[in-house]
């Protein structure tokens, strides 16, 4: 195991509720320094969105990257799983709208590629991992991570007669 990564419980990534990794639990800070530069090159290659915010009289509009996975090699980030998440807002009717898209960013050298990952499944695969570079090998095809729905109890009511 690598000494860089940060102790966690053994069986989850700290995560919030929609999959984005707690990278300052999971990763050293210098660990965390290399996935943050790597996001910011690849924006500025224009191989990812950049993230925004504006907001006027009649609308709010937003784009955030978030870090699914990190794929770490030899102590360095190699590939990350991000979602770029947008939100619309009417501010006069309360309209909204967001979308969300899936990106495997890889570096292989000094080469960055991005790859568009599917969008039905990505976040559940991401909740079901245990262990940092799963998900990323399983968009690499090193790796299978099973598409489980998550666990809700379900009770069932007989009707009156």
């Amino acid at each position: 195991m690598n000494s860089a990564i940060a102790h966690a419980p053994s069986n989850i990534l700290s995560r919030d509720e929609y999959g984005t990794l707690h990278l300052h639990q999971v990763l050293s800070p210098e660990l965390q320094a290399q996935a943050s530069a790597f996001l910011g090159s690849a924006v500025k290659a224009g191989l990812l969105p950049a993230p925004f915010a504006t907001r006027g009289k009649k609308e709010f509009e937003c784009l955030n990257l978030d870090v699914y996975d990190v794929l770490l090699f030899r102590g360095k980030v190699k590939a990350l799983v991000v979602q770029a998440r947008t939100f619309w807002r009417d501010l006069r009717k309360g309209y909204t709208r967001s979308g969300k898209d899936y990106y495997l960013l890889v570096r292989a050298g000094r080469k960055t590629s991005v790859l568009e990952i599917d969008k039905a499944t990505c976040a559940k695969r991401a909740k079901n991992n245990t262990a940092l570079g799963q998900l990323a090998k399983h968009y690499l095809s090193e790796l299978v991570v099973a598409c489980k729905k998550a666990h809700t109890p379900v009770t069932a009511t007989v009707p009156a007669l």
